[in-house]
């Protein structure tokens, strides 16, 4: 079945997990990771044929894990993740999705439910696969809307196919939407908005860009009272907007 067929049936899939709570993993299940990672960690250092061997053993033990833990659901979907990030990384695309997809239809873990849903959009859109990347977006903020996190990611990666597949106007609405609805994500708000302000330069629409990237500086230069600095991080994300250098450029150039 394909990975749009699996996202229409989650609701069915994931239906009966929600009933078991997601405790610590169990003395069996830490076990069972910690040897697929140190299978993994062997890998390090090697090249070459040699490490494309120790990585693919090391993908498999982590489905091993996987199967040896189908009782213990948030730590078998954490196995089935970590052979996805493997197969993906060997370019084993048919194993990565097969994996990402285990851990996907598990609500039982939704960290890791949410984080597959994003890969398994990222290798749709790899291939070219436009509309098939965009449900698999979808499924995050359907099925893990607690997992803000990754479900900013995924509106993220909406808007930007959406631009891709030359809806613009559509694709920088849900880039500016996702800052409002997750405004607890300002680095990403910021890269967003930068991204629309720079299209909207390039087609003539100077000053809309300019009251909108006004509005992102205003907006996430606002210390409380006593207070003359910005969050470190934010500031280097605003002082990097190319937007914000074209804005210069074109007053400069009046």
């Amino acid at each position: 079945m394909s990975i749009v067929g699996l996202a229409l049936l989650a609701p069915l899939l994931l239906a009966g997990a929600g009933d078991e709570a997601a405790g610590k993993p169990t003395p069996k299940a830490k076990e069972a990771l910690a040897a697929a990672a140190k299978l993994k960690r062997e890998a390090s250092g090697k090249k070459g044929e040699e490490k494309l061997e120790a990585l693919t053993k090391a993908a498999r033990g982590y489905e091993r894990a996987a199967r040896e833990l189908a009782d213990e659901k948030p730590s078998a979907a954490e196995a089935s993740f970590r052979a996805g990030e493997i197969w993906r990384t060997l370019r084993h695309e048919e194993d990565a999705i097969r994996c990402f997809t285990a851990a996907a239809q598990e609500i039982a873990a939704p960290v890791f439910a949410a984080k597959s849903w994003i890969e398994l959009g990222h290798l749709e859109r790899r291939q070219k696969r436009l509309d098939q990347a965009m449900s698999c977006y979808e499924r995050v903020l359907m099925v893990t809307p607690e997992q803000r996190r990754e479900c900013m990611r995924a509106m993220t990666w909406q808007g930007k196919l959406l631009i891709d597949q030359k809806k613009e106007k559509d694709g920088h609405a849900t880039l500016l939407a996702a800052g409002q609805r997750f405004p607890e994500f300002p680095l990403d708000d910021i890269k967003n908005v930068d991204t629309v302000a720079v299209d909207w330069i390039q087609a003539g629409r100077v000053e809309e860009a300019r009251s909108l990237v006004e509005d992102c500086v205003e907006r996430h230069s606002d210390a409380d009272e006593g207070e003359d600095d910005v969050e470190p991080a934010v500031r280097r994300a605003l002082e990097k907007m190319k937007s914000r250098e074209l804005l210069a450029g074109a007053s400069a150039s009046k």
